[in-house]
């Protein structure tokens, strides 16, 4: 299986058992009730040796604190059913350094407790993660272990918010990905854009590029998406500098491919920073590109608030891919 993208309640007859000797099911806690539907369909013959389970702890004593640690004891639950062990931690969005520890732990014990594997068969259910949590969770994943597959799940919801974050609080740089900047080059700005405009000209602000591509997620991975998407970049696509370019939204492997030849137009000549702001698949992308080519920066803006009362609602459907 390479892609496939099916109604979420039809993700139960959609996917084979797994191997429990070696496989490990990877998730994060949410406010939103959509970090429940992947593990609430999996198929009864799924059986995981491990279940690794991410929060972060502002979601879970901030306002949303209550739906949170509904989701994440509910999700715990669903996952018992299905894995030898489960195990948990709590880190931070806002304290990238908290959020590497408990990453780190997470990825570590599975490594000790499956190292009697050679191989292990990974599946990620990226729906709920922040965008820098699942880039560094992913990146210690492959790093840690040796993969033979690696199973990307992602739940599209019905909607959208009127908003999903806005704010800033800082610009830095995804852990890991620190690339390589040579002094007196030029600099390319490759932003994935999404729903938050205020994130995408904060980091075009802050880092002052001679060029923006600025991407838009074509096929989207719902079609009322991409007119959205459009409207929301409207006020950074008019100015000067910045140049549009599309990319598969829905597909991480389409989206590196794309993603690929855009950056290698301009390496090793330019220092290339790129923004994954757009949906977790395209996020997935660009940390692989980022991996092959590891003089590009991966760069992240930190938001001001979620908006946790009402970021999504439902579960419409559920994309399923490996790598």
């Amino acid at each position: 299986m390479r892609t496939l993208h099916v109604d979420i309640t039809a993700l139960r007859d959609s996917v084979a058992p797994t191997e429990p000797a070696n496989s490990v099911f990877f998730a994060s806690a949410s406010y939103e009730p959509r970090s429940l539907a992947v593990a609430a369909n999996l198929p009864d013959s799924c059986h995981f040796r491990l279940g690794l389970v991410y929060a972060n702890e502002e979601f879970l004593t901030g306002p949303a604190g209550d739906a949170t640690k509904s989701n994440m004891d509910q999700l715990k639950s669903l996952l018992t059913k299905r894995c030898d062990v489960v195990l948990d931690a709590t880190g931070s969005w806002l304290n990238s350094a908290k959020q590497l520890q408990a990453l780190r732990f997470l990825v570590g014990e599975a490594a000790k407790q499956l190292a009697d594997s050679a191989k292990m068969n990974v599946w990620v259910d990226v729906t709920t993660f922040t965008r820098e949590s699942l880039i560094v969770g992913c990146a210690l994943l492959r790093e840690q272990m040796t993969v033979s597959v690696f199973r990307v799940l992602y739940t599209v919801p019905l909607r959208h918010g009127e908003w999903l974050s806005r704010g800033f609080r800082e610009v830095r740089n995804i852990m890991g990905f620190p690339g390589v900047q040579i002094p007196g080059a030029s600099t390319v700005l490759i932003v994935m854009s999404g729903f938050e405009p205020e994130r995408t000209i904060r980091i075009i602000d802050e880092h002052e590029p001679s060029v923006v591509l600025l991407g838009i997620g074509n096929p989207p991975t719902n079609f009322t998406f991409l007119e959205r998407n459009l409207k929301e970049q409207e006020l950074v696509l008019a100015r000067q500098e910045v140049k549009r370019f599309e990319f598969h939204a829905s597909s991480v492997v389409e989206c590196a491919r794309q993603l690929t030849a855009v950056v290698e137009q301009h390496l090793p000549q330019s220092n290339i920073i790129m923004a994954p702001m757009s949906t977790k698949l395209s996020t997935i992308a660009t940390m692989l590109v980022a991996e092959r080519h590891p003089a590009i920066q991966l760069a992240y803006c930190v938001p001001g608030e979620y908006n946790t009362e009402s970021y999504s609602e439902g579960a419409q459907s559920v994309f399923i891919e490996d790598l």
